[in-house]
């Protein structure tokens, strides 16, 4: 049986996840060091010293170019070096990657970013073995994508203060929408989520407690109205 779709369902949920949005995830601008800032994504801020890529993909590159470019931007920050690390193999080459980095910068290097949470599995060994506090010290944030074991790290302060989680349940019920729109001859819906990050301040909400991202805000129920369930 098909499921009828007659109501647009883009806004609807864009102003059901925008409250959301305010009301658990006012998250405070991040200022590390003397007069060092630069921005992540709005509205987290942060300082980079440091950037892991993959260069496997094209969205991977345009991710990694746009960061740097950002922090370029920030005066008093300085981008140390963009490396291009596979995250195929990340896993195993970032304790070496990583202990090579410590030596070639030392106290330089206080932040890092990278644009997947798999190149701070790697780095968690290194990082142990020389010495480097947990918090503090090198403070680590992903721009993707949400894994079980960045949410644990974030959550203890282990290396990681932040991540951009995807939202899988609900990208799966955009998905059936978006196909029962276009057997239905109806336009796509054209909604996108907006970014969330999570941070230890709002780790608590939106699926957090099961270490993924799954915002609370009734989509569900929004997308059952449309489909007539």
């Amino acid at each position: 049986m098909r499921l009828q779709s007659h109501v647009p369902v883009g806004l609807e949920l864009r102003q059901e996840l925008l409250r959301m949005e305010s009301r658990h995830r006012a998250v405070p601008t991040r200022r590390f060091g003397n007069n060092v800032q630069g921005i992540l994504a709005v509205p987290f801020q942060i300082a980079l010293d440091g950037i892991d890529m993959d260069s496997a993909y094209a969205i991977a590159l345009a991710k990694s170019d746009a960061m740097a470019k950002i922090i370029k931007s920030c005066k008093g920050c300085t981008v140390l070096e963009t490396r291009v690390q596979s995250l195929g193999i990340a896993t195993k080459d970032m304790p070496t990657v990583t202990a090579s980095l410590l030596q070639k910068y030392g106290a330089k290097w206080n932040y890092s970013l990278g644009i997947n949470d798999l190149y701070f599995d790697g780095m968690l060994p290194a990082l142990t073995a020389a010495g480097i506090n947990p918090t503090g010290q090198l403070s680590n944030s992903s721009a993707g994508d949400g894994s079980q074991s960045a949410y644990q790290r974030i959550r203890t302060g282990q290396y990681q203060d932040a991540t951009i989680p995807e939202p899988v349940n609900l990208q799966g019920w955009q998905l059936i929408d978006e196909l029962n729109r276009a057997f239905a001859g109806q336009k796509p819906s054209g909604f996108s989520i907006p970014v969330h990050i999570v941070t230890k301040a709002n780790i608590a909400y939106d699926g957090g407690a099961k270490d993924s991202f799954d915002p609370q805000n009734g989509y569900k129920t929004q997308y059952r109205k449309i489909w007539g369930k």
